[in-house]
């Protein structure tokens, strides 16, 4: 199976036969040799609005494999091998306090997550304020110059990445 990404679709032409046409261009075949597809990943490109576009990966089957792959050397054509990850669980004693996480920024929910999945009981330590309240306390900085030292865009749930992204 070959992966084929960075496939970008007008979000107005978002069909299967658009996406066709695209990974058989990328892939230099003719559609007919294209035996099967699945949409590995899809995301939005919003970057030049009011245009929106699809980006996908796509997984193929195509005949001839090997030699579709020799002849393209781009590097969002290659060879697609699924990947199955286990979290290994390290320590076999009870823990006789529970674990506390630093932040709630994207790794601190997820190691969150992962502890109680396992059973644990986390207990997440954040210095900023709840996201209304941050949101106020960031206009302010924005509009008036006016900082909170512990509640601004690097410190609150999700941090940074809540005002950048």
């Amino acid at each position: 199976m070959i992966s084929v990404r960075q496939i970008k679709i007008d979000s107005n032409k978002n069909t299967e036969e658009e996406i066709l046409e695209k990974v058989s261009k990328k892939l230099h075949i003719k559609t007919q040799d294209i035996l099967n597809m699945k949409i590995n990943k899809k995301s939005i490109d919003a970057r030049e609005k009011p245009n929106l576009y699809f980006i996908y990966e796509i997984l193929v089957n195509v005949k001839n494999e090997a030699q579709v792959l020799k002849r393209n050397k781009s590097r969002d054509i290659c060879l697609y091998k699924e990947e199955q990850f286990e979290i290994e669980t390290f320590g076999t004693k009870t823990m006789k306090r529970r674990p506390v996480i630093v932040g709630s920024g994207p790794a601190g929910l997820f190691c969150a997550y992962l502890l109680s999945s396992y059973g644990y009981k986390p207990i997440i330590i954040e210095r900023g304020c709840d996201i209304e309240e941050r949101v106020k306390d960031i206009e302010n900085f924005w509009e008036f110059n006016q900082l909170n030292i512990n509640s601004n865009v690097q410190f609150g749930l999700g941090g940074a990445g809540t005002f950048s992204d």
